[in-house]
């Protein structure tokens, strides 16, 4: 996520939230988790051909400025109180 957040390409494994957001925006480059094959591969040709596009920094900083981020923190939480007590905290 900093790595986004400062324009840079990225090299990552296919999950999560970083993952669906650099598929949206055809940012990075995907090597799977455990082909560790494939990552020294990923990188010998970043190497040779550049670096894979880097995601907008607009929108890196938007996903992953701190105020968005708590406020996805304390709805996961919200969401989690909810479920395991059958009613809202507030």
């Amino acid at each position: 996520m900093k790595t986004m957040a400062c324009g840079l390409p990225v090299l990552s494994t296919p999950v999560g939230e970083t993952s669906e957001r650099m598929r949206r925006y055809g940012a990075g480059k995907f090597v799977p988790v455990d082909r560790y094959d494939e990552w020294k591969v990923a990188i010998e040709e970043i190497l040779d051909k550049g670096m894979p596009p880097a995601l907008d920094r607009a929108v890196a900083r938007e996903a992953y400025d701190w105020s968005h981020a708590a406020r996805r923190f304390v709805g996961v939480y919200r969401d989690l109180y909810e479920e395991y007590f059958g009613h809202s905290y507030a």
